[in-house]
């Protein structure tokens, strides 16, 4: 069963995290500040520009995160009682927006495929920006910054359409359509199934539980699966320390009659919990495990 102690841990982890971007935000804004009190070169202020631009957007994603995990539940049981758990369920329960399963599961390449867009249009700029400004030290050489722009526009537009067209950041709906034509499932009956499923999150990508087929898509992986094909479900979780910090990964395993067997990270420990729940209401054994 979920744990308040679990819950109460995954508050306090997206706190820190808040907490520590904040921090960053504002050591950045008052180095920006500074730089331009101090009249330092145009190149170094806008490199540091960039730095808190880049800053600001991740901030963004953090606070949304913080906002959904933290806050709207807090709100939500305060005017309904609900439980963390119960209205994580609801969100489980949503009907997602498109037309069919390809349409929703490309919404999720789209979004990853923009965030990335960006950090490697960030990215990009910072380096041709340190590039020019180390070159600049030299007396015999005056580049423009505006050409570390242009130049990092340009390496950005070819690497994005070169990711693109090979598909290389994430899975797409062609992908699906394979691993359903793989296993000689029938199309029309996986996409009916799909979309009155339950979408579970995992970690960057969902998991569509329905009454006859499973769907994981997932950044690198793509599996669809029969419900009726399943042996027993395994949780377990995997606690790793990095950077002083420590990090704990929920997992759950699914392990069907012919042997095959999918070890599928979870989005959290709610989303564990969750699935579990789902599985075990049509009557499979859940049991836990071990790595």
């Amino acid at each position: 069963m979920f744990k308040l102690s679990q819950k109460s841990e995954v508050n306090k982890e997206s706190q820190k995290i808040l907490i520590y971007w904040l921090l960053l935000m504002v050591i950045m804004i008052a180095s920006d500040i500074g730089l331009i009190i101090l009249k330092s070169k145009t190149e170094v202020i806008v490199v540091s520009i960039c730095i808190s631009a880049f800053c600001a957007i991740m901030g963004i994603y953090v606070i949304k995160r913080f906002y959904r995990d933290v806050v709207k539940p807090a709100k939500t049981l305060e005017k309904t009682g609900d439980s963390t758990l119960e209205i994580r369920l609801a969100r489980v329960r949503k009907r997602k927006r498109g037309r069919d399963m390809y349409e929703i599961v490309d919404s999720y390449r789209r979004g990853y495929f923009f965030t990335l867009a960006i950090i490697i249009g960030v990215a990009t700029l910072l380096v041709m920006g340190a590039m020019i400004l180390k070159m600049n030290e030299y007396d015999n050489i005056n580049i423009p910054f505006y050409w570390g722009i242009i130049i990092s526009i340009v390496i950005m537009i070819i690497s994005v359409f070169a990711a693109r067209k090979q598909d290389l950041f994430f899975l797409s709906s062609r992908d699906l359509k394979s691993a359903i034509e793989q296993r000689g499932f029938d199309e029309i009956r996986v996409n009916n199934d799909f979309m009155m499923a339950n979408y579970h999150e995992m970690f960057k990508g969902m998991m569509a539980v329905g009454i006859s087929y499973y769907v994981v898509f997932m950044q690198k992986f793509c599996y669809v699966g029969e419900i009726s094909s399943i042996s027993k479900i395994g949780k377990f979780s995997v606690t790793q320390k990095l950077n002083k910090t420590k990090i704990t990964r929920y997992f759950i395993r699914i392990y069907e009659k012919n042997g095959t067997i999918n070890r599928l990270m979870c989005g959290d420990s709610i989303s564990q919990e969750l699935i579990a729940r789902d599985f075990q209401s049509k009557g499979f054994e859940v049991v836990d495990e071990e790595l």
